[in-house]
C-alpha cells in the first residue's frame, strides 16, 4: 500500500477543531506516512484571529501541517466569516466569499494535483480553483449538512454540492446511505479507522467522573446532557463533571452541577486516559459516524450514548455500550445513575467495547482511500 511519491493531495477546510477536522487531519498524517505530499488549506488565518483574543496561535494538528494565508483576502475572508450562517441578510458577503475571495486565497497556494473539499462551504472554492488550474477535485462528506441549520438558503447550498457531478467519499456506512435514498447521490463508502497505537486498553484506573464534548451546534445534543446532569446533580452528588470543546456551549447553558472546563484537547494520549478513566458521554442527534465513542471503546473506557445515525453501525446497547434515545434527557439521566449505582456494568461492557474497536483500523481505511484516489479521482 503506497501512494504516489509525488501526488500532491491538498484538503480545503474551515474549522480546526472538532470530530471533523480530526478526521482530515489524520487523513493527511497518514498519507504523509505513505509517501504523499498532502496538507490542509485554510481560507482564514487564525494567527490574526489568536493574536487579537491574545493565545497561543496553534498550526499543526494530531501530525498534520495547516497551511494558512498571509493575504489580505485571509483578512477579509475573517471579518465576514459570520456569512456562513447563510442568513438572507447575509447573501451578498457569502456570495462575495464564494465566488471571489476564497477562491482567490486558494490560488495563492501551491497548486496541489487533487483538491478535496471537506464540508460545502469549502466545496465551491475548491471546484473553482481546480477548474481553473486543470486539477482533480473530490468531497469528504462527512454529514448529512442540510441538517446543520435551519436556514433554507443554507440547505439549498448544502443540497447544491452533494448533486455535484464530482467523485464524492465518506467513511459512515450509514451516511452513504442515507445520501442516496434522500437525495438521490452516490458517495463511495470507504471505512473508518482508529489509532490503535494510542487508543488501546490502558490499565483500570476508573474514577467517578462523567466527561462530554461540548458543542454549540443543536445536533449535537448538549442541552440535553446539561438538563441530564443537572437533574442526577440534584438527586446525587457523587461525582465529578469535565468538559472539553466548545466554551461557548458552556457559557450558554444553564449547569447546576460543579464541573471542570478543559477546552479542546488536541492530544491523542490525554485524550485516552481520560476516556479509560471516565464515563464517557455522547449526545449526538444526527451523527454520520461518531468517533470518541469509539475511540473511548478502544480504550476499555465505559460509553453511554444516543443511538443516532452511524452510530448504529457499531453501537450495541449493553454490549459495548449503553445506549440512550436521542434528545431523551430524562432516559440519559437513568442511564448515568445506573452506571453510578452498578460500576459493575463497567467491566461487563469492557470486552465488548473493545472487540468492537479492533474492527476499524487506519490501513484498511487507506488501502480503499488510495483505490478511491487512483480509480474515481485521477482516472476521472
Amino acid at each position: 500500500m503506497k501512494m504516489n511519491d509525488n501526488l500532491r493531495i491538498y484538503f480545503v477546510m474551515d474549522p480546526i477543531r472538532g470530530g471533523g477536522p480530526r478526521n482530515v487531519f489524520n487523513i493527511v498524517k497518514l498519507l504523509n506516512n505513505l509517501g504523499s505530499r498532502s496538507k490542509v488549506l485554510s481560507f482564514h488565518s487564525i494567527k490574526y484571529l489568536d493574536l487579537l483574543w491574545r493565545r497561543k496561535s496553534v498550526l499543526n494538528f494530531y501530525g498534520a501541517e495547516r497551511s494558512i494565508p498571509g493575504n489580505i483576502f485571509s483578512i477579509i475572508d475573517s471579518i465576514t466569516s459570520f456569512s456562513e450562517n447563510v442568513r438572507y441578510m447575509y447573501l451578498p458577503v457569502y456570495m462575495l466569499q464564494q465566488f471571489f475571495i476564497r477562491p482567490i486565497i486558494l490560488s495563492r497556494y501551491e497548486i496541489p494535483d487533487v483538491y478535496i473539499a471537506t464540508n460545502w462551504q469549502s466545496f465551491f472554492p475548491a471546484m473553482k480553483t481546480a477548474s481553473r488550474f486543470g486539477k482533480k477535485l473530490a468531497y469528504f462528506v462527512q454529514g448529512d449538512e442540510t441538517e446543520f441549520s435551519d436556514s433554507p438558503i443554507f440547505k439549498k447550498e448544502a443540497l447544491k454540492t452533494y448533486r455535484n457531478n464530482f467523485p464524492k467519499f465518506t467513511q459512515s456506512k450509514w451516511l452513504a446511505e442515507e445520501m442516496n435514498r434522500k437525495f438521490s447521490v452516490d458517495v463511495k463508502y470507504i471505512g473508518f479507522g482508529i489509532d490503535h497505537s494510542v487508543f488501546y486498553p490502558r490499565p483500570v484506573e476508573r474514577e467517578r467522573v462523567i466527561f462530554t464534548i461540548a458543542r454549540s451546534e443543536k445536533i449535537k445534543g448538549f442541552s440535553s446532557f446539561v438538563k441530564a446532569v443537572n437533574r442526577l446533580w440534584a438527586k446525587r452528588k457523587d461525582f465529578k463533571v469535565l468538559i472539553a470543546g466548545h466554551k461557548n456551549a458552556v457559557n450558554n447553558s444553564i449547569l447546576e452541577f460543579p464541573f471542570d472546563y478543559i477546552g479542546w484537547i488536541t492530544d491523542d494520549d490525554e485524550m485516552a486516559n481520560l476516556y479509560t478513566k471516565c464515563i464517557f458521554v455522547n449526545t449526538g442527534l444526527n451523527e454520520a459516524l461518531p468517533m470518541p465513542p469509539l475511540e473511548a471503546m478502544a480504550c476499555g473506557g465505559t460509553v453511554v450514548m444516543t443511538l443516532n445515525g452511524g452510530a448504529i453501525e457499531y453501537a450495541k446497547d449493553m454490549l459495548n455500550c449503553l445506549l440512550v434515545r436521542p434528545n431523551d434527557d430524562l432516559d440519559l439521566t437513568n442511564k448515568l445513575d445506573f452506571v453510578l449505582s452498578s460500576e459493575s456494568i463497567r467491566d461487563e461492557l469492557l470486552k465488548g467495547a473493545i472487540d468492537t474497536a479492533k474492527k476499524y483500523t487506519w490501513p484498511n481505511f487507506m488501502q480503499n482511500f488510495i483505490g478511491f484516489i487512483e480509480e474515481e479521482v485521477m482516472e476521472r
